[in-house]
């Protein structure tokens, strides 16, 4: 993969870069940082201003409550209190904005000092309360399906093969790639599923330089990551004066964390619009990525996906892991 653009020089800087707190989300939800006790906002990102007309100092300091659909506010205070409230994300949030009723699905964790609550896929009332295909059937046809096949399947790559294709199948990406890691972290490409216009990749070697190990290790913390658009601005989050003495915030298992401004250079380079990465774990130590590519404008994929893709990749690991052993 070319680098064009991209010196020597940066790439070395890529090993240093603090990739976790890069102080900005991608632009397609907003981001609140909370106190773990009364839920006030001491992070925001602008984009609740630029996008939806509230000021940013209106919301900071203030309960995140004022914001949220008077008769959802129980429920989703509930939801904080629980230790475990990355259990039940995504969570369906309605927010009143200027007046206007939206429909998000929130997804939560906790942070070392903050709450950390991000909102995306906006709708209306009616649009969310339409019927859909329950994400439980997703997980369960797409991994049963390639369990069933990988048991009449021999060796690492004929494995590698069907999950290429059933992810394509399963997100609608133009490019499903399974790249596997060396003792020495560079990277070859060992199986492949893309569209018949695409030059191939399949059988391509990287450099471990193209994925720093910051990013692995970033990679065996957080299972999935998603950009859905490449080109798109990111949107800088706005702390409260009390919450800039503690520090950055650490947004390692962000959703919406905008990503490293070489690496979307990077990305720019190869013509790709819009990325989903899915890791592939041995113990705890990364044996390589599911690597999606879009090359047609933004691919959003909603939350409920994401997950069953990220369960795909653990269950997925295991059968590659017995294969190879």
């Amino acid at each position: 993969m070319a680098t064009n653009a991209i010196t020597q020089a940066e790439l070395n800087e890529c090993d240093r870069e603090p990739i976790h707190i890069p102080g900005a989300i991608q632009n397609h939800g907003l981001l609140f940082a909370l106190t773990p006790d009364r839920w006030l906002v001491t992070h925001v990102s602008e984009n609740i201003e630029t996008d939806y007309g509230i000021p940013v100092s209106s919301v900071l300091g203030e309960p995140l409550a004022s914001l949220i659909e008077e008769g959802q506010r129980e429920r989703l205070g509930k939801i904080l209190e629980d230790a475990d409230c990355e259990r039940a994300n995504p969570i369906r949030i309605q927010v009143n904005l200027n007046n206007k009723a939206l429909v998000f699905d929130g997804v939560t964790h906790r942070g070392e000092s903050w709450l950390i609550l991000e909102m995306e896929n906006p709708r209306s009332p009616k649009e969310a309360g339409m019927p859909k295909r329950r994400a439980a059937d997703n997980h369960f046809q797409l991994i049963q399906n390639s369990l069933a096949e990988s048991a009449k399947l021999q060796g690492v790559e004929s494995v590698t093969d069907l999950m290429a294709r059933e992810i394509k199948r399963f997100t609608g990406f133009d490019r499903v790639m399974v790249y596997r890691f060396a003792e020495d972290f560079h990277g070859e490409v060992i199986a492949e599923a893309r569209n018949d216009t695409l030059e191939p990749f399949f059988g391509l070697h990287y450099p471990a330089t193209d994925i720093p190990k910051q990013a692995r290790e970033l990679y065996c913390r957080n299972r999935l990551r998603l950009l859905h658009q490449v080109d798109a601005e990111p949107v800088r989050i706005v702390a409260h004066p009390d919450a800039e003495t503690k520090g950055p915030l650490d947004l390692s298992l962000s959703v919406l964390r905008s990503l490293s401004p070489i690496h979307i250079q990077y990305l720019k380079n190869m013509g790709v619009s819009a990325t989903m990465t899915i890791s592939l774990l041995d113990e705890g130590r990364l044996w390589g990525l599911i690597a999606c590519h879009h090359y047609d404008g933004a691919k959003f994929v909603p939350y409920e996906m994401r997950s069953a893709c990220s369960l795909y990749g653990a269950v997925m690991s295991s059968e590659i892991v017995s294969k190879q052993r």
